[in-house]
């Protein structure tokens, strides 16, 4: 469902390639079994040499055509960012953000802002005087990715030693969230954070 209400050609067909033929990194060991799978493309046609052109869309798997026309009337995510800097949601039914940053950047939400040091993808989702924090680095370039979220975060609860709590520069109270990404390779580092209440 596209949540800006344009139209959209969708081609729905199988497919058979190897990972090889995309990438013969370590990622996937270039592995050169051929797999069948069924693929969906959604097209959006910009036209020509378009000038800031995007979209926005949800996913939504398994909902009916009644289900998907419900949603559309009433999304429950809103796209707080969608930028060259920077694409974020936020659910407030479940208290969720997620933000993929490209570069540094900052992000506003109804909360206050997120910003990042660089490029990460974020998920963050709130629950009472707690915070669960999920981060990679998928560009794989950075050895540190720092964040500071708005609200005012007292000390790692539990989670991967690759995350801690450093001082800002905005004052003795304000802390980010820094996680040590270099050589993850993309992969995932979470915490819980403990919220001054």
């Amino acid at each position: 469902m596209l949540l800006d209400r344009a139209r959209a050609e969708v081609l729905r067909e199988t497919r058979t390639g190897t990972w090889w033929d995309i990438d013969q990194g370590p990622t996937t060991k270039g592995d050169t079994t051929p797999r069948t799978r069924t693929y969906t493309t959604i097209l959006l046609d910009h036209g020509t040499n378009p000038v800031d052109a995007g979209y926005a869309y949800a996913v939504l798997p398994g909902a009916s055509a009644a289900a998907t026309a419900r949603y559309a009337a009433g999304p429950a995510v809103e796209v707080l960012a969608n930028t060259a800097q920077a694409q974020a949601v936020r659910c407030g039914r479940l208290r969720l953000h997620a933000v993929n940053f490209w570069q540094a950047g900052t992000v506003r939400t109804p909360d206050g802002p997120i910003t990042a040091d660089g490029p990460c993808s974020l998920l963050i989702r709130r629950h009472g005087p707690t915070l669960r924090v999920a981060l990679s680095d998928p560009s794989r370039t950075a050895q540190t990715v720092s964040v500071t979220l708005p609200w005012p975060v007292k000390s790692v609860e539990s989670g991967d030693d690759t995350v801690r709590l450093v001082r800002t520069a905005d004052g003795p109270a304000r802390w980010a969230v820094s996680v040590a990404v270099g050589g993850t390779r993309g992969h995932t580092h979470s915490a819980v954070l403990r919220l001054h209440t």
